[in-house]
């Protein structure tokens, strides 16, 4: 039998923090780092572009500069060198609850699966990144934690020192995990089923019971059961029981007048899940 040593996992957002994130990934012993992150379009910045027009003179055009860029790979840097990591960069619109709550879904689902301990630190990122990495912990198993700043940057040239990017926090405390309950996922076939209604929408196709039946039955998602009734009817029942109605219950879908619609918070599962 192929014994597998059980890892730990940290994952963390990087905006415009460096101590904040890799003090406790030194302090937990992570075997492996994530960090979502965003940079500008161009990817790389537009930093060393302005660098070679003004003549080589570093940080002529400080409005140009790709921030998010920059104190990532201080981020990155910092790990390479203390615990000795090289993270994985996930990028994503850190800004934006969707997918940062589909790639954290994805990353401590497949962590935890192969048996391993997943920690978030909640503290270093946008509040919308924050809300996703706790609704995610409660999903998916996972351990949040927060992070209190002992010490501030707070002067003239603000999350710099000595040219560097430091952040907002300059030292912090320990970190503390935070406390969870457990919240499940939505039933796969419920979301399974939901996309296939989505992509019927998004197509302009029908999505009459019968159309959508005889998708349903290729998915999979609807079976034979009683030969002996009208087995169309039989599924209409099923259809309308098991997913229209529990569509609406939890507000993915609105019907006004017989024809549904999906809501914000349905397109949102479609994305997500």
């Amino acid at each position: 039998m192929k014994i597998t040593k059980r890892q730990t996992v940290v994952i963390s957002c990087v905006a415009f923090e460096t101590v904040k994130i890799v003090k406790p990934i030194a302090e937990i012993g992570a075997d492996r780092v994530y960090l979502l992150h965003w940079t500008k379009e161009n990817g790389e910045g537009d930093a060393g572009k302005n660098d070679k027009k003004k003549g080589g003179k570093k940080g002529a055009d400080k409005k140009n500069k790709d921030v998010y860029a920059e104190f990532l790979e201080e981020v990155c840097r910092q790990l390479r060198e203390n615990p000795g990591i090289e993270p994985i960069r996930v990028k994503t619109e850190v800004y934006k609850f969707a997918p940062v709550l589909k790639h954290l879904v994805e990353i401590m689902k497949k962590e935890r699966k192969d048996g391993n301990d997943v920690y978030i630190n909640l503290s270093a990122g946008p509040t919308t990144y924050a809300a996703a990495g706790m609704i995610a912990c409660m999903m998916e198993g996972a351990k949040p934690f927060s992070i209190g700043v002992k010490e501030f940057m707070v002067k003239e040239d603000a999350f710099y020192e000595n040219g560097k990017p430091v952040g907002l926090a300059k030292d912090v405390y320990y970190a503390s995990e935070l406390p969870t309950f457990p919240l499940h996922r939505p039933p796969e076939d419920l979301v399974a089923g939901l996309k296939t209604f989505q992509e019927k929408k998004e197509k302009n196709h029908s999505t009459t019971y019968r159309k959508m039946i005889k998708d349903f039955r290729e998915a999979g998602l609807i079976t034979k059961r009683d030969k002996s009734k009208d087995q169309l009817q039989s599924d209409k029942m099923y259809y309308r029981r098991h997913f229209i109605d529990k569509w609406l219950l939890k507000g993915w879908v609105e019907e006004d007048g017989g024809v549904l619609e999906l809501t914000d918070a349905g397109n949102m599962v479609c994305e997500v899940f």
